[in-house]
């Protein structure tokens, strides 16, 4: 697979927070426009998505605790990709395994799906998979 970086998804707050530094033509009432249209976009695509493929993103920490921080809204997800992102530590995989304790994408790991990394018997990675057991979720590579 190509290794290129791409960004996770933006929380609805964090996405609006970076429009505000716009300029925009009719002012602040297109800014809150674009933003709730993101939010509602955010929602629906994530909420129903049964796969999410972050693969060989070029990820490091920030951008699992990015990750982590919509997870909640993610309610379909069955199977999460995250192989080959070597910049990810442990800081990142424990935000992820917080957001999975706290009972983030509530699917996550039915129909054959789980967590999928490259090393799942990493030292970094232990907190990941003890999240994952308490709920039944396989971490695998």
């Amino acid at each position: 697979e190509a290794r290129a970086y791409r960004p996770p998804p933006r929380h609805p707050r964090a996405f609006a927070a970076t429009l505000a530094q716009k300029v925009f033509t009719n002012g602040k009432s297109d800014c809150e426009l674009v933003a709730g249209l993101y939010a509602d976009t955010l929602a629906g695509t994530l909420g129903n998505a049964e796969e999410l493929r972050f693969g060989n993103c070029e990820w490091r920490d920030d951008d699992l605790e990015a990750l982590a921080e919509v997870l909640p809204m993610a309610k379909g997800l069955e199977r999460l990709y995250l192989r080959g992102n070597p910049g990810i530590g442990a800081r990142g995989w424990q935000a992820l395994a917080a957001a999975i304790s706290a009972g983030a994408a509530p699917k996550l790991g039915q129909d054959n799906g789980g967590v999928f990394v490259t090393d799942p018997r990493s030292d970094a990675v232990a907190g990941l998979r003890a999240a994952c057991e308490a709920r039944g979720i396989r971490v695998e590579s």
